[in-house]
């Protein structure tokens, strides 16, 4: 974990949080109840087709899911983030078989842009996220 303090620090752990939450609706095929609280409706929208599309196929996931956070920026009530999914490590399977990061196309760590909204209450809220390309 970076030496981070203050709104760089709340924005870093609301990060952690997502990709904990990202995580797990990865490996259950359902959308982790917990981004209702802190993530907009076209992130949860997003979450909930990647649910249901890889349950329609099957998909199992498992392994080992690495990612980094870096480059926070706050100004004000907005922060940027950005979240590099590293899934060399994870388990692909459906009925047809197992597969590796690479047969999935996810051989390389990919990056995302996050932006965030500080709410009214004071805590942060994930707006939007953008593939950015590879780590």
């Amino acid at each position: 974990m970076p030496d981070l303090t203050g709104d760089e620090a709340e924005v870093y752990n609301w990060m952690a949080m997502y990709q904990k939450a990202f995580w797990q609706t990865l490996r259950t095929n359902e959308v982790a109840g917990t981004f209702a609280t802190f993530t907009s409706a076209e992130v949860q929208a997003s979450l909930a087709k990647l649910a249901s599309d890889n349950a329609a196929q099957g998909f199992r996931v498992g392994g080992t899911f690495k990612t980094w956070i870096r480059d926070i920026s706050v100004t004000e009530g907005t922060a940027t983030a950005v979240n590099c999914d590293d899934l060399r490590e994870v388990t692909f399977a459906t009925g047809a078989g197992s597969f590796s990061a690479d047969d999935v196309g996810q051989g390389v760590p990919q990056r995302y842009r996050v932006e965030l909204l500080r709410l009214d209450n004071g805590t942060w809220y994930i707006n939007r996220i953008t593939g950015d390309g590879t780590c």
